[in-house]
C-alpha cells in the first residue's frame, strides 16, 4: 500500500510539472527542479547539489527531482545497450 501511495504522489508531482511547464521553463530554464506538494520547492544547475539539499530537508518524503525536459520526455534518458560482438 505504501509503495502505491508513493507512486501516486510521484505521479501527482510529475503531472503538476507537465501542466505548468511554461511557467516552470520561464522561471527555472534548464535547471534541475525539486517538486513537492505540487510546487517547485528548490532548483539548481547541479542535480547532486540539489538532491543533497532536498535529502537534508525532506528525508523520507516523496520529492521529484529532474529537469523539465526529462519530465516531459522520460524515454529520452534511456540509452539502448550497445550490441557486443562475441568471439567464437
Amino acid at each position: 500500500m505504501a509503495e502505491e501511495d508513493n507512486l501516486r504522489q510521484w505521479e501527482e508531482q510529475r503531472q503538476y510539472a507537465i501542466k505548468n511547464q511554461d511557467a516552470i521553463r520561464q522561471q527555472y530554464g534548464t535547471d534541475y527542479i525539486a517538486v513537492k506538494d505540487c510546487q517547485v520547492i528548490d532548483h539548481d544547475k547541479d542535480e547532486f547539489v540539489l538532491a543533497k539539499r532536498i535529502e537534508e530537508k525532506f528525508r523520507d518524503q516523496i520529492v521529484l527531482i529532474s529537469t523539465l525536459e526529462n519530465i516531459l520526455n522520460p524515454k529520452a534518458n534511456f540509452l539502448e545497450s550497445p550490441e557486443v560482438e562475441t568471439m567464437e
